[in-house]
């Protein structure tokens, strides 16, 4: 539904907003306001519901128990159990997080981690909320997913905004909040250690005392740090994206079309997780690999260092 808040803001005339900033009770009067006006707005949409789905509703988690006293029931579980629909495309082209938002009988009910295993994303087409894994899950083992949108601040940060800043009012006991030292170190190292840059792979590439078709530092330190955040259990972060399209992009020059596809399908997967992507078929991997601009690069460079010699 709307987010009602964006809509009123944005319609209401500036001179309207100062004569109520400048009554008794000032913002904090007008937030009162805003909210009971997003109760109201709620409750219009509540009252078309089924009866089933209202008992449903109602019977979600509610941690803003301000909202309750204030007799706003219907706000409080929003807040508490509401997701952005980002993938929903806004008329003037715009960035629509923040302006839709929905409450679902069973994905809101899915409990945080800090290393969840799944990742939503809302189908438009379908208008369902969608589950992806983001590695294998074993038999009766629980999905959990992240209410923080970022999986890698230290524990402090993390918990900070459970408990402060989105009011969800519990305190994470997830593994990775368990071993906080080791979970923060964890974190450090995975965010400096990052994707090796362009300028890198090029002079690899380059080196001639590097046997044709070997695999050295460039290629191996990826594949050390992608192993590791597994064992943290964070497939979720931007950085697992980063080396994995590296290995892919690597192997690629190298002229590996194996390793090349079989890197470039994981990352492809990882993507349809985040974003809802149809799976592609090896034979359109395997096309992306080959007409790539840097297929072959390894060769190529050979080709020009050997031209420049002998001119």
């Amino acid at each position: 539904m709307p987010n009602s808040s964006s809509t009123t803001l944005s319609a209401s005339d500036p001179m309207f907003l100062r004569a109520l900033l400048n009554t008794e009770g000032g913002p904090a009067s007008l937030e009162r306001m805003l909210l009971q006006k997003m109760e109201l707005e709620l409750k219009g949409v509540f009252d078309k519901m089924l009866k089933a789905e209202q008992e449903a509703y109602m019977a979600l988690h509610n941690a803003h128990n301000h909202d309750e006293e204030a007799g706003r029931p219907l706000i409080g579980r929003w807040k508490t159990n509401g997701f952005a629909l980002c993938s929903l495309a806004m008329p003037d082209g715009g960035d629509p997080d923040g302006i839709y938002t929905g409450v679902f009988r069973d994905r809101s009910k899915i409990n945080h981690s800090c290393c969840p295993n799944v990742s939503s994303y809302f189908n438009p087409c379908a208008f369902a909320m969608e589950f992806r894994a983001a590695r294998s899950i074993k038999k009766g083992e629980e999905l959990t997913t992240n209410y923080n949108g970022d999986i890698m601040p230290p524990r402090v940060e993390r918990q900070r905004y459970l408990t402060e800043d989105a009011e969800y009012g519990f305190i994470c006991t997830c593994r990775s909040c368990k071993s906080t030292p080791d979970s923060n170190r964890a974190r450090s190292y995975i965010q400096r250690n990052k994707k090796p840059k362009q300028w890198q792979l090029v002079v690899w590439l380059m080196d001639q005392s590097r046997k044709s078709g070997s695999e050295d530092w460039v290629v191996e330190e990826s594949v050390e740090i992608l192993g590791f955040i597994e064992q943290q259990g964070l497939e979720l972060s931007p950085q697992y994206q980063d080396h994995l399209s590296f290995l892919a992009e690597a192997y690629c020059a190298m002229g590996s079309a194996r390793k090349a596809v079989l890197w470039l399908r994981k990352f492809a997967n990882v993507r349809r997780v985040h974003n809802g992507e149809e799976e592609r078929s090896l034979e359109e991997l395997l096309s992306t690999v080959v007409n790539h601009g840097r297929w072959n690069w390894a060769k190529r460079a050979r080709v020009m260092m050997n031209h420049v010699r002998t001119a």
